[in-house]
């Protein structure tokens, strides 16, 4: 059985909390084999308080805590990056890059 993203909202300070640790490993404890969370955007403050922020380290911890409550119970996760910004448009690789990317004008 396969989980499509889905925002659940739960998020506290841009980061997922224990809400999303606990629903993500109670999908995978009832059958879930391949399970995806909710768009993680890569720029703070997109104007979507529900959404996760990947922007620095800081979530590492929580998705390590994430990805073994699902391994526990058999199946796999992943975390689709959210590709655009507040005004709508779509972000460029340069816009969020670890270091300077040239424009492909």
């Amino acid at each position: 059985m396969v989980s499509t993203p889905h925002a659940t909202g739960y998020v506290t300070g841009s980061l997922p909390d224990d809400r999303e640790v606990h629903y993500q490993a109670e999908k995978a404890k009832g059958g879930v084999g391949w399970q995806f969370m909710g768009a993680t955007t890569v720029v703070r403050n997109q104007g979507y308080p529900w959404l996760r922020a990947n922007v620095d380290d800081t979530i590492v911890p929580i998705y390590r805590r994430i990805a073994a409550a699902v391994h526990a119970h058999g199946g796999v996760i992943g975390a689709p990056t959210h590709p655009r910004r507040r005004d709508g448009r779509r972000q460029r690789a340069r816009d969020t890059a670890p270091r300077t990317l040239p424009d492909r004008q």
